[in-house]
């Protein structure tokens, strides 16, 4: 009783360090690594056990929205880049991350900011039927 009660406290702190390092890096296998736990031995927790899976659900979210910060951060406010002359730093300059910009409001806005595709149906109808529509209507 003693041994499996040791053994159920060994299990729920590889657990909770396991779902710590996971919210804080995203990365399962690190966060197996950290907890000296196996990949299988995880996915077979959230099969089976459903406090955990929900606990795994939201360190997944939380690294995500830990990511987003960041790249919300980095287009926003920018990152301070040294600047050297003759092997001399000389100062620093703000760059900001467009790409980031972009990213955010796509999925913040999609419907505004998503990549407009024109897609003609006349180049299809050439190549298959052989013929330009236009020359029928």
């Amino acid at each position: 009783s003693d041994l499996v009660a040791r053994s159920a406290d060994v299990v729920a702190r590889a657990r909770e360090r396991f779902l710590r390092v996971f919210a804080q890096t995203g990365n399962v296998s690190q966060s197996c690594k950290t907890a000296g736990v196996g990949r299988a031995t995880v996915y077979e927790w959230q099969e089976h056990d459903a406090e955990f899976a929900i606990g795994f659900r939201d360190a997944s979210i939380r690294a995500t929205e830990a990511l987003e910060h960041e790249a919300w951060r980095r287009a926003k406010d920018g990152v301070a880049e040294p600047v050297f002359q003759h092997g001399k730093q000389i100062g620093v300059v703000q760059r900001y991350s467009d790409q980031l910009l972009m990213f955010l409001l796509r999925a913040r806005a999609p419907e505004k900011y998503r990549e407009k595709v024109d897609v003609s149906i006349t180049p299809v109808i050439k190549a298959v039927a052989g013929f330009d529509p236009a020359d029928v209507l």
